[in-house]
């Protein structure tokens, strides 16, 4: 395949192109119809020249029309008349604006031909290597969202499965007479109706439990009794839950505990359970009372892999 075409019978020398071209060494085939031609784009298509070169008569508006669906049926393909008489001003701005990407007028200039139809060349392959970027692009683009549409179900499918589990956790610890009498929890919250929700859960499925209102409340309680399983709000009167955790997680005279911050703020969780604060782990505080089964069995899922 040939980067140029020249467009129209053989009788058309197209100001002796040919001629100036093949001086050059470089080839081109002749394509034997007119721009205006019906056939002329699909067969353009199929040989996907880099530059085409036609006869462009004074006032041939169907040429300029012709070359813009050429331009638009195969983008990279580049379009340059050549022309006897020299064209008005309207005429060369309509040209170049439907996408002519220049005008040779005869006789012809050698080696401006030549420089011309080089950089006609040129961009034809710089339009065809960005087409080529914007298609792999394109794909990428869409692999990336099968991927995101892929691991954002699978989100959803390991949510609904962790629920389920936390679920059947709990209905086993209640059904099967879990009663793990020599297990101690310690409740540190500043809210009185949690503490006593949740002493009571826990009191019910066998744990023995304690509470405290504050950090500086727990901390003695956690050396004297040694609780296995610590579950504090975030936000304490006296300092936060997660300093709270590490300075029983980290200090010296502390036992070891299982350490849990309950928050009802989801968006904290991942903060909550970077290293440095070396909680154990982070329930979502249920609203309303829906989901308490979450930090239950959590917890004693937690204390049965120790």
């Amino acid at each position: 395949m040939a980067d140029i075409i020249l467009a129209g019978s053989s009788d058309e020398s197209l100001g002796g192109v040919g001629d100036i071209l093949a001086a050059r060494g470089e080839k081109c085939e002749r394509l034997e119809l007119d721009l205006t031609h019906p056939e002329f784009i699909s067969r353009v298509a199929g040989l996907r020249p880099a530059v085409v070169l036609a006869r462009f008569h004074e006032g041939d508006l169907a040429s300029i029309k012709a070359m813009q669906t050429m331009r638009m049926a195969t983008r990279c393909v580049q379009a340059i008349f050549i022309t006897q008489k020299p064209l008005s001003a309207p005429i060369l701005t309509l040209m170049f604006n439907e996408g002519a990407f220049g005008v040779l007028q005869e006789p012809l200039d050698a080696a401006l031909a030549w420089q011309l139809i080089r950089q006609a060349i040129k961009r034809s392959k710089w339009e065809r290597d960005e087409m080529a970027r914007d298609e792999e692009l394109r794909r990428l683009n869409e692999s990336l969202r099968q991927r995101a549409d892929m691991l954002e179900g699978e989100t959803a499918r390991d949510h609904e499965t962790i629920d389920r589990l936390e679920q059947l956790a709990y209905l086993l610890i209640a059904d099967r007479g879990f009663k793990p009498q020599s297990v101690q929890a310690l409740i540190v919250s500043n809210a009185e109706y949690q503490r006593g929700l949740l002493e009571e859960e826990f009191k019910k499925l066998g744990f023995v439990t304690h509470t405290a209102k504050t950090a500086g409340e727990a901390m003695p309680m956690i050396k004297k009794q040694s609780p296995d399983i610590v579950l504090s709000d975030l936000e304490l009167s006296d300092m936060s839950g997660m300093e709270f955790g590490r300075k029983v997680k980290s200090e010296q005279g502390y036992p070891r505990t299982h350490f849990v911050i309950i928050t009802s703020s989801p968006e904290k969780v991942d903060k909550i359970m970077s290293p440095e604060t070396k909680v154990d782990d982070c329930v979502v505080k249920p609203h309303g009372g829906g989901k308490l089964y979450t930090i239950v069995a959590r917890a004693a899922l937690g204390l049965l892999e120790r």
